[in-house]
Order: structure tokens, then sequence, then C-alpha cells
């Protein structure tokens, strides 16, 4: 839970200089929760793109990530402290989800600069039910229309 609590105590808007894979010129996403915790959402509001993500240790606890010097550079940290990991929850048929562990999200929560890395030679991405970790389908269903939370 330390890596999810790093990550909701620096909520809001992380540049990702290479974009997504996928979806490179998209360079700024905010970082919101959901009110079906753990899961949080990375969206770029104004072309009404998002994506789930949790913390990959609450589904695998012994999930862990290398970063290299090179990627620390790209985060602009020496301080592996500085950075938390995201992943990225694919909603599948029948209730069912499959966290994307080969394409984690690395955040440097001081500076807000982000990138996915791609893992090569890893375990494949692991799926999961609804039940071991909460329940996302109203979720899913009710938010057809990205929009960004009201800030009170």
């Amino acid at each position: 839970m330390k890596n999810y609590q790093k990550i909701v105590e620096n909520l809001g808007s992380y540049n990702f200089p290479a974009g997504l894979l996928g979806f490179e010129k998209v360079h700024q996403y905010d970082i919101n929760p959901l009110e079906c915790k753990p899961y949080l959402m990375l969206a770029n509001y104004d072309i009404q793109l998002g994506f789930i993500c949790t913390d990959p240790t609450i589904i695998t606890p012994n999930y862990e990530v290398q970063i290299t010097e090179q990627e620390k550079t790209l985060l602009n940290t020496i301080n592996i402290e500085d950075i938390a990991v995201l992943a990225i929850v694919r909603v599948m048929l029948r209730g069912h989800y499959q966290i994307n562990l080969l394409g984690p999200i690395l955040l440097n929560v001081k500076s807000k600069t982000a990138f996915q890395k791609a893992v090569i030679g890893q375990k494949s991405n692991v799926r999961f039910n609804k039940l071991k970790i909460g329940n996302i389908d109203s979720f899913v269903r009710e938010n057809k229309k990205l929009e960004p939370k009201k800030k009170v």
C-alpha cells in the first residue's frame, strides 16, 4: 500500500514526454482517484482518453520493476523514493479484469514526470476477478463519458 499511498498523495497532472505506448502524441495526463478504491483514472480530458489503473502490488504483492539509471534520468531523479508505479487495468468480459504488468507506468511524484516502460522477459499479464479487490463494474457501466472530477 506504500506505493498506492504515494500516488494518492501526489495526484494531479503528469507530463509524459514520450506519451503512452500507442498514444505517443498525448503528453499530459491527470491522475485522479475513483470512488471504487484502489482504482485511479489516468486521463487526458481534452481528447476524452482515459485508463483505469491501480498499484500493481495490490494485485501481485511481489511485483517489482527494475529501474535503470537511464530511466531515472528520464524521470528527472536520482532518488528511487521519488518513483511510484501504476499499472493499467483492462476491463474484460464477465466481470474479469487484466492488469498490464508488462507496461508499467513510472511516475516521478516530485517532478510530475512519467513514462510507460516496456518490460521484456517477464511473466505475462495477470487476470483477476473483481471480487478480489473491489467492484469496478458499476463505474465502468455508469461512466460512458470521461469527465474530470469537480474540484470542491
